[in-house]
């Protein structure tokens, strides 16, 4: 039975991976290229918030596309990509600053402090 149970959870598994690696393929070069355009450009201006997680987070390949869609003009915004992965945007009126110096890409923060 936990040998039946094994090859189940095995199978599911790989079939997850599978799933996630057939989305990323799928991916154009061009779109590929845009999107890691965006990312430096962009650098600085968000942040993955581990919250009381000490892992490095799986990041998706269209997380930028997020960022700007949630950004607004004088507040900054929050949104989650897992319970234990919050992401943090900053206002564009904030980025725009001269001397703007951006945000380390990844902290691990306490869910005490949020």
């Amino acid at each position: 039975m936990k040998k039946h149970i094994l090859i189940t959870s095995l199978f599911f598994m790989a079939l997850t991976i599978n799933a996630q690696t057939n989305k990323q393929d799928k991916i154009t070069p061009e779109r590929k290229q845009q999107i890691s355009m965006l990312n430096k450009q962009f650098e600085g201006t968000y942040q993955i918030q581990m919250v009381d997680s000490r892992k490095q987070p799986a990041v998706p390949y269209d997380l930028i596309e997020r960022v700007n869609a949630v950004r607004k003009q004088n507040e900054e915004t929050f949104f989650y990509l897992d319970k234990n992965v919050r992401v943090r945007v900053l206002p564009k009126s904030v980025i725009e600053r001269p001397g703007f110096v951006g945000v380390d890409k990844i902290a691990h923060v306490s869910s005490k402090d949020i």
